[in-house]
């Protein structure tokens, strides 16, 4: 990281508090102590925590270095001193006299050509030339199950988190070993404390009293439990509150204001939503953006890069913003801008449904899914939002089928259901009510049917064709569930008699697939299959793989009703080359078909493979 040619004359190490600076710094400081050619004038470790401005600053530089400077000192003045020095100076601690510092700093470099700083701090310096190396959280398995099969310790060096809570345990607990009966166990509180190399020292002390388990569970009341910090740290370093209350004292208002606000967000959220949530009454959206910039320059907001910029709090982080946003008696209102937010990214999704890629549109959203269930809570609660639960559920309703999270979708529609009321505002409850129908299985066609006709019914009511249009055809599929083929017919008429041709072509995909299952249950699927032909083609003109993968899905099925079940199986098997080997969550359905059409054609290698 030092290097003898001095190409970075400053070093600056930044993180969030208990990240590890400080540590990361020793070492190199050590070990370019040894390096006598480079830093034959030595290294020089300067501690600025009890420092509290810029004349005690210069001084304590001075008597580390073992100088006498006068009281009216200038940097000016210490550089001189050591302009022929060639050594390495160590700055640790500087982000609670960030300004002072840099200004230091800056006139040591410019004035002692033979001088290399090392910087640690929660922000850079920002002065030229400057090279910054930011600390992240120590890394952790992924998207592991509670089931997670044996690891060996060596496998599990891989991860910074485990290994350093296996050597902390340790050494509070000999005994203690990192084994498949506690590794899932441990792997979440390595998770829950985000990775913070400070956070995990402190649980790993608590484990002589309370065991791994009795840990985890008690880590919602982490600034509590996390008290067991060494004797010999810096009072901010002794618990993992302090260490946060220090990182918010070097906070102007404003910042605390916005990072406090900032914690009703669950996971990851975007730039706008930040601005609309954080800005309230008491600024605009331009400044809370200058603050949530200044939040991630000192560590205490992530920047997670990305094709579209996102921004999260770490866990730790969040619960201490929480507190202060409670007391500032400020949560309500600052849940409701947060449902705003989300309810307006989902809207425009809602309204992209027809125009944009499926799976596109998809991955977009589900970085806000904590989101988006965040919102649903507080507008299902009590002190909530009936209206804007129904409109939450609405928006979002197309969203979890492919996500594979169905059964957390109805349960959602459920509980907006019993809070629909008269004077719900109709385009909301129409909506509300066509996710709600579109969610139902089989055995409850008869209500979906009565929703759907409710939905039809309002939708006509604020003339929304497009509302209309989708409703009736949806309503169709779900007749044929009943054998209500005179109904289907119906549907399907009045669907079609008001389609406007500058609608997108993708939007018959309802109606087309109403017609193939109105024909194949009154034993004409050869005519459906000319319906489907069409669905296919749209999809194809389209471009959309999921959607053109669902309707090549319903050819299949159309081609196996009517005894084609040769061409079934290729169609079978053009989906499965197409899916490969994404995540997709109906990529189980078509290899289950496949394999029924395999067996039915006595292809029993293929279908076992």
């Amino acid at each position: 990281m030092l290097q003898a040619d001095h190409s970075h004359r400053l070093i600056t190490i930044t993180g969030a508090g208990g990240m590890g600076k400080t540590r990361l710094a020793q070492v190199a400081a050590l070990a370019a102590n040894q390096d006598k050619l480079s830093y034959p004038d030595g290294v020089w470790w300067v501690e600025l925590t009890p420092v509290s401005d810029r004349p005690r600053l210069l001084g304590s530089i001075a008597r580390t270095l073992g100088l006498a400077l006068d009281a009216d000192a200038s940097a000016d003045d210490l550089a001189a001193r050591i302009n022929d020095r060639q050594m390495l100076m160590v700055l640790d601690n500087c982000e609670h006299l960030i300004e002072q510092a840099a200004a230091v700093a800056m006139t040591l470099l410019r004035n002692a050509a033979k001088l290399t700083l090392l910087a640690t701090s929660q922000e850079s310096l920002k002065l030229p030339g400057e090279y910054v190396l930011r600390l992240g959280t120590l890394t952790l398995p992924v998207d592991e199950s509670p089931n997670v099969p044996v690891h060996t310790e060596g496998a599990d060096q891989s991860y910074g988190a485990l290994t350093m809570f296996a050597a902390r345990a340790r050494e509070a607990t000999p005994q203690f070993v990192l084994n498949h009966d506690n590794r899932a166990a441990v792997v979440e509180i390595c998770r829950r404390l985000d990775g913070i190399p400070l956070a995990i020292e402190f649980a790993a002390a608590r484990l002589p009293l309370l065991g791994v388990e009795g840990l985890r569970l008690r880590l919602d009341d982490r600034f509590r439990l996390l008290t067991g910090g060494s004797r010999l740290a810096p009072k901010r370093q002794q618990t993992l509150r302090a260490a946060l209350e220090w990182s918010h004292s070097l906070l102007s208002a404003e910042e605390q204001k916005v990072f406090r606000r900032l914690g009703v967000f669950s996971g990851s959220f975007g730039l706008d939503a930040a601005q609309q949530v954080s800005a309230g009454n008491d600024f605009d959206p331009w400044a809370a953006l200058d603050h949530l910039g200044a939040l991630v320059d000192k560590s205490l907001v992530i920047h997670q890069s990305s094709a579209t910029p996102r921004y999260r709090l770490l866990e730790s982080a969040r619960a201490f913003a929480l507190e202060h946003l409670d007391a500032a008696d400020e949560f309500a209102a600052t849940a409701r801008r947060q449902a705003g937010a989300v309810l307006m990214q989902f809207d425009a999704a809602y309204a992209a449904l027809w125009t944009a890629d499926s799976m596109a549109l998809l991955d977009s959203a589900l970085p806000d899914l904590d989101n988006l269930r965040t919102a649903l809570k507080w507008a299902a609660a009590e002190a909530g939002d009936s209206v804007q639960l129904a409109a939450l559920v609405g928006a979002s309703g197309w969203l979890w089928k492919p996500a594979d999270l169905t059964a957390e979708g109805r349960h959602w529609f459920g509980v907006a259901f019993d809070r629909i009321t008269a004077d719900m505002p109709p385009a909301i409850e129409a909506r509300f009510l066509l996710g709600y129908a579109s969610l139902l299985t089989q055995a409850a066609a008869h209500k979906g049917i009565s929703a759907l006709q409710r939905a039809a019914s309002l939708y006509r009511a604020i003339d929304d064709r497009r509302g209309l249009y989708e409703a009736l055809v949806t309503l169709a599929q779900k007749r044929v569930w009943l054998h209500d083929f005179d109904g289907v017919a119906q549907s399907i008429n009045d669907a079609a008699a008001i389609f406007d041709p500058a609608w997108p072509s993708t939007m018959r995909e309802g109606e087309l697939a109403a017609r193939t299952y109105l024909c194949e249950a009154t034993g004409r699927a050869a005519e459906g299959e000319l319906f489907m032909n069409q669905l296919v083609a749209l999809m194809r003109a389209s471009g959309d793989a999921r959607k053109l993968d669902f309707a090549l899905m319903q050819l299949a099925e159309n081609l196996f009703i009517q005894g084609k079940v040769v061409d079934a199986i290729a169609v079978r098997r053009e989906i499965a080359e197409r899916i490969g080997g994404n995540r997709v969550h109906y990529a189980g359905t078509n290899l289950g078909n496949l394999c029924a059409a395999l067996v039915f054609n006595d292809e029993l290698d293929e279908a076992l493979q």
